[in-house]
C-alpha cells in the first residue's frame, strides 16, 4: 500500500494575492541543492520587489500549486533567445520548488510541465533548467521534438 500523497489538483499563474507565499517559497530555495552552498543571505524586500516585476511581465510566467488554498510549489521561467538563433526561444526556470511533504508525489513535475506548455504555446523550441545530478545540480538544456 503507497502513503504517496496524490498531486496536487490546481496548477494555476501566481497572482498578486500570492506574493507572500511565492517570496516564501523561493526564500526557501536557499535551504535545498545548490542554493544552500552559495554564500548569500536570503532578502525579502529584494525577492518581493522582483516577483512583483515578472508578475507584470509578458516574457515571465510564475506558476503556482494549490491545494486546499495552500500553496505547495511554484515554477518561475522566462522566454529566452538563443543568442545567434533570434527565433530559437527556451523555456529558462528560474526557480522550481516542492513543499517537502509533497516532493516524490508529482507537484514539481506537473509544474514544470504547465511551465513547458505556456513555452510551448509561446513558440519555444526547448527548455534549460536545473536538474538533480550526483554531485548536486546542473543545468541541462533540452530541445522538444514536436515543436
Amino acid at each position: 500500500m503507497s502513503t504517496m500523497v496524490p498531486s496536487v489538483s490546481l496548477i494555476r499563474e501566481a497572482e498578486m494575492g500570492d506574493l507572500h507565499a511565492v517570496v516564501m517559497g523561493i526564500l526557501a530555495l536557499k535551504q535545498s541543492g545548490v542554493w544552500q552552498t552559495l554564500p548569500f543571505v536570503p532578502n525579502y524586500q529584494h525577492v518581493e520587489a522582483q516577483v512583483v516585476m515578472m508578475l507584470h511581465q509578458t516574457s515571465h510566467r510564475l506558476f503556482v500549486a494549490v491545494d486546499e488554498a495552500m500553496m505547495m510549489g511554484l515554477c518561475g521561467v522566462e522566454l529566452v533567445q538563443q543568442r545567434f538563433i533570434p527565433d530559437l526561444l527556451f523555456v529558462l526556470e528560474w526557480a522550481l520548488w516542492v513543499r517537502p511533504e509533497r516532493r516524490g508525489d508529482g507537484t514539481g513535475r506537473d509544474l514544470w510541465r504547465t511551465a513547458c506548455a505556456w513555452g510551448r504555446a509561446q513558440g519555444a523550441h526547448g527548455s534549460i533548467r536545473a536538474t538533480p545530478w550526483a554531485h548536486g545540480e546542473r543545468l541541462t538544456m533540452s530541445m522538444w521534438e514536436d515543436t
